[in-house]
């Protein structure tokens, strides 16, 4: 079977879909990428096996200035060289992932008459967008949901939400955004690379939240609850800012004298990251309830944080909350509540028994939510698209 997967990103923001591919190569499938390398760093036309065709912006997109434009282009430019590939080698299968490269499956579908899947890992008609953005991705939706062969979503409730909402006859196809069983070769003590950033981490435990530095992640409350952590207690935050709202966070630091208890580092790498979460006391998983695509989420940190064995501790959505509560896994916390968040990072970081008690129950949990068991789904659904 040879598979197609359009991914308007770049290979960087990939790695869930590399896990899809890598499944589909090791059952004897071929797997082309084509990718919107943005910011012009996919440079491999191999990356372990897959294909990869990154199309970078061209000419005729940097004399544009807005850049909402620039995917139409890239969707463009993305269906003629997928044209091109399949006269040689025909495809037999595409698989379309986020909204960005709908329009491009669907008019791939209808040209060479093969299936389509559509992965939608966010709600995209409602989350934290502009209003034009979400006007034009129901649109999008509503118009070419009608064409995909088979829908792809992260969990059961935003599956349900989804079909809801495009009125849909068959519900999504779940398959969670987990990870693969991790195996950290060498661990890199988050202590050591925050150390120079501190007098003394001697008896300090470390609290880490890593992703997004953005506003609807509720990080500026946690800040301010972290005035009620005990004393003992880092509160470590590492990962990519948008519009500099990393350095908004640091004045509101410095403004409550937090610096000796609060620190706030850039983006690293996955593997880096990986070996971070695997070194830390327990790591945060927070998120405002601010639309539908929030409060239904299960991100990938979480499957991360269990393939790290990391105690979790995790604002009370529902998917986050289900797995807490239902594997003790961690502690959850209300964000609307005052002294929730502080209340359940003291008891937890300060209590060694109930930490290695979680660390158990998580190490089952690892091996019950890992790609090596979900990606059978992925398999299934492929082979019934197929026969």
């Amino acid at each position: 079977m040879r598979v197609l997967f359009t991914i308007p990103k770049s290979l960087s923001d990939a790695s869930r879909v590399y896990e899809e591919a890598k499944t589909l190569i090791q059952n004897d499938h071929e797997v082309t990428f084509i990718t919107w390398d943005y910011y012009g760093i996919d440079t491999q036309k191999k990356w372990n096996s897959i294909n990869v065709i990154p199309i970078s912006k061209f000419k005729i997109m940097k004399s544009i200035p807005f850049p909402f434009l620039w995917q139409f282009l890239w969707r463009i430019k993305a269906y003629k060289i997928a044209l091109q590939i399949n006269i040689k080698k025909p495809f037999d299968i595409i698989h379309c992932v986020d909204i960005g490269s709908l329009p491009l499956g669907v008019r791939l579908k209808k040209k060479l008459g093969i299936p389509l899947i559509y992965e939608a890992r966010e709600l995209f008609f409602d989350y934290m967008a502009p209003r034009i953005v979400l006007i034009n991705n129901i649109i999008i939706e509503k118009f070419f949901l009608s064409d995909v062969s088979r829908i792809i979503c992260p969990n059961e409730l935003r599956s349900k939400a989804y079909a809801k909402y495009h009125n849909l006859k068959n519900i999504p196809f779940v398959i969670r955004n987990v990870t693969n069983n991790i195996k950290i070769k060498s661990n890199q003590d988050l202590k050591k690379y925050i150390q120079p950033y501190f007098d003394n981490l001697k008896n300090k435990k470390l609290l880490l939240y890593i992703g997004g530095i953005i506003p609807e992640r509720g990080l500026k409350k946690a800040i301010i609850e972290s005035k009620k952590f005990d004393k003992n207690i880092i509160f470590v935050l590492v990962g990519p800012t948008y519009h500099n709202y990393d350095e908004k966070l640091k004045h509101l630091v410095e403004k409550h004298s937090l610096n000796n208890r609060v620190i706030i580092l850039p983006k690293v790498s996955r593997e880096k990251a990986l070996k971070f979460m695997n070194s830390t006391d327990a790591a945060l998983i927070i998120y405002e309830n601010v639309s539908l695509n929030n409060y239904l989420c299960s991100p990938r940190k979480m499957w991360e944080l269990v393939q790290t064995n990391t105690p979790i501790i995790g604002c009370n959505l529902p998917e986050i909350s289900k797995m807490i509560q239902k594997y003790k896994i961690g502690l959850k916390f209300d964000l609307k509540k005052s002294g929730s968040l502080a209340k359940a990072v003291n008891n937890l970081l300060n209590n060694f028994s109930l930490i290695n008690n979680i660390k158990k129950n998580v190490k089952k949990v690892s091996r019950i939510y890992c790609w090596e068991k979900e990606s059978e789904k992925l398999l299934h659904l492929y082979e019934n698209l197929v026969k």
